[in-house]
């Protein structure tokens, strides 16, 4: 009502809820024949709520360790590392790392000081190796519906695309290497790390 104080940006914030509720029913009419008021309550809920990057990151990284995957672990562990000290050790929530914070956080990793080098930044190999974890707990926490894929940063569109050399070693023909790509493995296992270090090196 427009006798209450901040009406208009009481209504946009309702409408905006309407249109985030709306979506949500149409995804889950999509997914499944019936749900109820309170999963699609739960749903937003969720999505509206600020969730840890950090937390979830680290989780991660301790999964991988507790399968006994020690040198991945220790990987992913450093390249954790690398992100919050270019976060300045503060909390970081999945909302946050947008297309903005992608690029800049890649300038910082070309710039970064590498010990016992006189050059500074680490190789396009390294970085794509920090987008891919980055990717990989994006994808985890979306399968597990943690977050919306709407904060997804990564694809087309204006997104981050991680970037593949395009020469071929000999011995592979284009369409192998596209099979390969494709080839469905399950994420975290070795044979999964063993081929995308495989790609990258392409």
């Amino acid at each position: 009502r427009p006798t209450v104080k901040n009406y208009r940006s009481i209504n946009l914030l309702l409408d905006q809820q309407k249109v985030t509720a709306e979506k949500h029913v149409m995804e889950m009419e999509g997914r499944q024949h019936q749900f109820t008021i309170e999963q699609v309550t739960k749903k937003i809920r969720r999505n509206n709520k600020a969730v840890s990057f950090t937390e979830f990151a680290t989780s991660y990284a301790d999964g991988i360790h507790k399968r006994g995957k020690l040198h991945v672990a220790r990987s992913e562990r450093s390249r954790l590392k690398n992100i919050m000290a270019y976060n300045m050790e503060r909390p970081l929530y999945f909302h946050e790392i947008n297309v903005a914070f992608l690029e800049s956080f890649i300038l910082y990793l070309k710039s970064k000081p590498i010990k016992g080098k006189k050059r500074a930044g680490i190789s396009d190999k390294t970085i794509n190796n920090h987008l891919l974890m980055i990717r990989t707990i994006f994808n985890k926490a979306i399968r597990q519906e943690i977050i919306s894929r709407d904060i997804y940063p990564f694809g087309e569109d204006g997104k981050i695309q991680i970037k593949q050399a395009n020469t071929l070693k000999i011995g592979l023909e284009e369409h192998e290497v596209k099979v390969l790509e494709e080839l469905p493995l399950e994420e975290d296992t070795e044979l999964w790390h063993a081929r995308n270090a495989f790609l990258l090196s392409y």
